[in-house]
């Protein structure tokens, strides 16, 4: 873990169990310190993944700038490599970190006797999602992803399936039946018109996410050649 042959110019390499710090970073990263090894929890892309601080240290974020911006390098399981600014009202690193904390407290918990209420998420007036006590910790509410819009084939309460249109509300890890965590994503959905359903959501696996937008893209294709033919038969 942590140990992927590194993808991209600029990466950091590990020699001998350490991790080298090449020679245009050497100035403004240290490998030292008590936050080296903290680990994080981040949505990176659309994934949720667990990294762990290899460097710390502060970068200028524009050419122009005066002062640096503090920042850790970050390296995650599957070998890419990211830097977390701590930014005024805006601090990434402590973000990531809080986040993990919160995984590992969701692991700890999911693995217990204690019984947790599960169900679906909750929205308030501001449009906030909220994760059941049950899911609480497992998800990330924010970053890549979020938002996009899906399309697939629901099952109703009465048994009937239905295309519904979905939208993602949050990035995490799921219990596959082998028992390990795996990438899935919160869908909530709205029903088609007549249709008599609320509070529709559940759990995608990567690949059925990723067939549910792939999808939706192509509906929202379909419904706008429909719709510009709809035109053209107006003007004539």
């Amino acid at each position: 873990k942590f140990d992927t042959p590194v993808e991209f110019e600029g990466d950091w390499t590990k020699k001998e169990g350490k991790w080298v710090v090449p020679k245009e970073d050497r100035e403004d990263f240290s490998t030292d310190g008590p936050l080296i090894g903290t680990k994080v929890w981040r949505n990176v892309d659309g994934t949720v993944l667990e990294g762990e601080v290899i460097g710390v240290g502060a970068l200028l974020i524009h050419e122009d700038d005066e002062d640096k911006v503090a920042c850790v390098r970050v390296v995650y399981e599957n070998g890419f490599q990211q830097d977390l600014y701590h930014y005024e009202g805006d601090d990434e690193f402590g973000a990531a970190r809080d986040a993990f904390v919160r995984w590992e407290a969701f692991k700890a918990r999911d693995a217990s006797s204690v019984e947790v209420e599960g169900g679906n998420w909750t929205r308030d007036d501001s449009g906030k999602w909220t994760p059941s006590p049950q899911d609480e910790g497992a998800f990330l509410l924010e970053g890549e992803r979020i938002g996009n819009l899906v399309r697939t084939n629901v099952t109703l309460h009465n048994g009937d399936d239905v295309p519904c249109d979905g939208v993602v509300i949050g990035v995490g890890r799921g219990q596959a039946e082998d028992g390990t965590y795996q990438a899935c994503t919160r869908v909530t959905y709205k029903p088609p018109e007549g249709v008599d359903a609320i509070d529709i959501q559940e759990d995608l696996w990567e690949t059925e996410f990723l067939v549910a937008w792939k999808a939706s893209r192509k509906w929202e294709k379909k419904l706008k050649r429909a719709a510009r033919g709809g035109e053209h038969q107006g003007v004539q």
